[in-house]
């Protein structure tokens, strides 16, 4: 299909950032101590939600998204 976007919108609680990753919760663990997914900020765009809050939405490859686990 000529034209179709690879990119996905997946809401995210960022946990950590570096200067080249940012650390996310697992969106199915059981667990809030599951180890965080890490996202290299070269592969993906980030917007906050505002607030407090370490919500936002990720912007990435579909490809990408399922080979980390977020989809």
């Amino acid at each position: 299909m000529a034209g179709r976007s690879d990119l996905v919108d997946i809401d995210v609680v960022v946990r950590q950032t570096t200067d080249k990753a940012y650390g996310v919760e697992d969106p199915f663990a059981k667990s809030p101590r599951a180890p965080l997914i890490w996202v290299p900020k070269s592969m993906c765009e980030v917007e906050y939600g505002g607030g407090p809050s370490n919500a936002a939405t990720m912007t990435l490859s579909e490809s990408f998204a399922q080979m980390k686990g977020l989809i």
